[in-house]
């Protein structure tokens, strides 16, 4: 013999639309942790909301001017700093920080820590050289540039001894 059940009572349109409940506030709960500004133990923290990459000064035929150098082959830039701007309105240098990965992808040349050495293959080329940097307090990755122009070499003193 059979058991009989006895309905819920639940409308057919509102079986109907639970799922999309559940999933509506699954995605809520989802996109508010991930952006929320805590570290791992909810301790509130500051992040990163804004930054800039710049050139220091340095490089034997370097031309700097902020954001962009001039250079000739076979010379490196200055090192590439970064700045960010944190929540609380606190300006910090992050250049020596572990959490900032320096990469050319379109030049000849090499990246070593956060200078950038032209090859010959460079010459007459202009790319950009990225920095990126992962924020210790949300983990998101943020994106800065700098630019780089490779120009001839024969105007050097010492390429006429």
């Amino acid at each position: 013999m059979r058991a009989r059940t006895k309905s819920l009572g639940i409308a057919p349109a509102a079986r109907t639309a639970a799922p999309f409940f559940l999933a509506a506030a699954l995605f809520t709960a989802l996109f508010t942790v991930s952006f929320r500004s805590a570290r791992a133990d909810g301790v509130a923290c500051p992040h990163v909301t804004n930054g800039f990459a710049f050139f220091g000064e340095g490089g034997t035929s370097a031309v700097v001017s902020g954001g962009q150098v001039t250079m000739e082959p076979d010379d490196c830039t200055p090192v590439i700093h970064v700045k960010v701007t944190l929540s609380n309105n606190q300006v910090v240098d992050v250049t020596g920080s572990g959490n900032l990965k320096t990469i050319a992808p379109q030049g000849a040349g090499t990246v070593s820590g956060r200078v950038y050495c032209a090859a010959a293959g460079d010459l007459d080329k202009q790319f950009p050289i990225y920095s990126i940097y992962t924020d210790p307090c949300t983990g998101q990755m943020h994106t800065f540039t700098v630019s780089v122009h490779i120009v001839g070499n024969d105007h050097d003193a010492d390429d006429q001894m």
